[in-house]
């Protein structure tokens, strides 16, 4: 992508900070508990486990068991197979040998499963047993973990029912207790059996998935109160599931505590959108990103939380700007404590709809009221329009937009003539970036 970018500063601006060079071997060797290590992966798939530090270009001179304890997030890869012989337990006991407690301050578990096609030769309760036992010392290896991601992923063949029964324990026994989660699952993965007893008190959950689990939607129902980021990557007819009461005829859904709400909503044909009875669902709302198409049947996300939003990254077209416009979603003034918006568009339909025969009046309009109520607009499009095609507009509404300090547009080069009626225009503005 090529950029021009003015900035209106007559101070220079820093330039990027560089990243820091690989310590020499003999710091790694005196002082390993300054090393910025972050993430340990664990590779337990083959014979061994090998352990990697991605942080370091050149391997540590001290043995590394001695840098364990500085670790932040690890990150574990294995399989079915391996979980379910016993051979994933075993192994982290003797190469730890017996330690409970190696990784004190790591408070992030990432766990990656190879969902296995092979079929199962031992006995289903043993193997059951077995992955308990993996679950719980990997548990007792990061004791201070406070938030689990886990993938369960496959290769080209299908894999067995009995694999998503040992994933679905091991997801079971490592949610348990957290205070964040998250969870990816292929969809040709057998629908696995989660135990939701225990999953309560979550402040976050990440899910992606194109199956449809009833225990997401028991997960999200159970912390709705306690849930402070939220972000969902799934058909839009399993948000319904999360979200919908039976259009208004079940108890409302409403998530009071909730700060960030991420939604990528995939359609399939027909799909219904998302009914939500609460008067006011995100009362306290600060970031909202709707990354997929715009998923709910009116503007429920909006409602109640205009004092406190303050990230809106929304994807649009014709169809859910007349939706909007039509509940004075985007009306000037309404929103209070907007700091960044990005609109991402693609308004080819307008005519179909209806709207105005020039299509820059209604994306000026839609600007002009987001740029009056935040410090940083970006506004990034798949039809052909450019910066000046804007201008006239914004002179029209200077008196509004006295607030933005940075304007990201479409366009491929910024006129001498330009650059004084911006500045006129924008008094504020400290950036424009104009992006083809």
């Amino acid at each position: 992508m090529h950029a021009t970018e003015v900035a209106f500063e007559t101070t220079s601006t820093p330039s990027a900070k560089r990243k820091p060079e690989a310590p020499p071997s003999k710091q790694v060797e005196a002082e390993p508990s300054k090393l910025q290590v972050a993430t340990l992966r664990i590779n337990h798939v083959k014979q061994d486990i090998k352990i990697v530090f991605p942080d370091l270009k050149k391997n540590p001179s001290v043995p590394a068991y001695k840098l364990l304890e500085h670790v932040k997030t690890v990150v574990l890869e294995t399989n079915t197979d391996c979980i379910a012989n016993n051979g994933a337990y075993t192994r982290l006991c003797s190469y730890f040998d017996g330690h409970d407690a190696l990784f004190n301050n790591a408070d992030a578990l990432k766990l990656e499963i190879l969902a296995s096609s092979s079929e199962m030769t031992m006995d289903e309760n043993e193997a059951m047993d077995n992955a308990a036992l993996f679950a719980t010392k990997l548990r007792q290896l990061v004791p201070v973990c406070s938030k689990v991601d886990i993938a369960v992923t496959m290769r080209k063949s299908r894999p067995n029912y009995f694999a998503s029964e040992i994933a679905g324990l091991v997801v079971s026994r490592l949610f348990s207790n957290m205070s964040g989660i998250g969870l990816s699952v292929d969809k040709q993965i057998p629908d696995m059996c989660i135990n939701t007893e225990h999953i309560n008190g979550l402040t976050s959950l990440e899910y992606t998935s194109d199956r449809n689990y009833a225990e997401i939607h028991a997960i999200i129902t159970n912390n709705q109160k306690t849930l402070k980021l939220l972000k969902l990557n799934c058909y839009v007819t399993d948000l319904n599931l999360f979200f919908s009461n039976d259009e208004g005829r079940g108890p409302e859904v409403q998530f009071p505590s909730l700060l960030e709400l991420e939604i990528n909503g995939r359609y399939v044909y027909e799909s219904p959108k998302i009914h939500m009875a609460a008067a006011v669902p995100f009362p306290n709302l600060r970031r909202l990103a709707i990354t997929g198409e715009y998923s709910f049947i009116d503007d429920a996300v909006f409602r109640g939380n205009e004092q406190t939003l303050a990230e809106l990254y929304i994807v649009m077209n014709a169809e859910t700007l007349v939706l909007l416009n039509g509940h004075d979603v985007f009306a000037r003034g309404r929103f209070k404590a907007l700091e960044k918006v990005t609109v991402s568009s693609n308004f080819q339909d307008c005519f179909e709809l209806g709207l105005p025969t020039e299509l820059y009046n209604v994306i000026s309009e839609l600007l002009i009221s987001l740029a009056s109520q935040t410090s940083s607009l970006t506004y990034i499009e798949e039809f052909d329009t450019h910066f000046e095609d804007f201008i006239d507009a914004f002179k029209a509404s200077k008196s509004e937009l006295g607030k933005l300090k940075e304007l990201i547009l479409p366009g491929t080069r910024l006129y001498q003539y330009l650059v004084r009626e911006v500045k006129d225009v924008f008094p504020s503005l400290k950036k424009l970036k104009l992006q083809n």
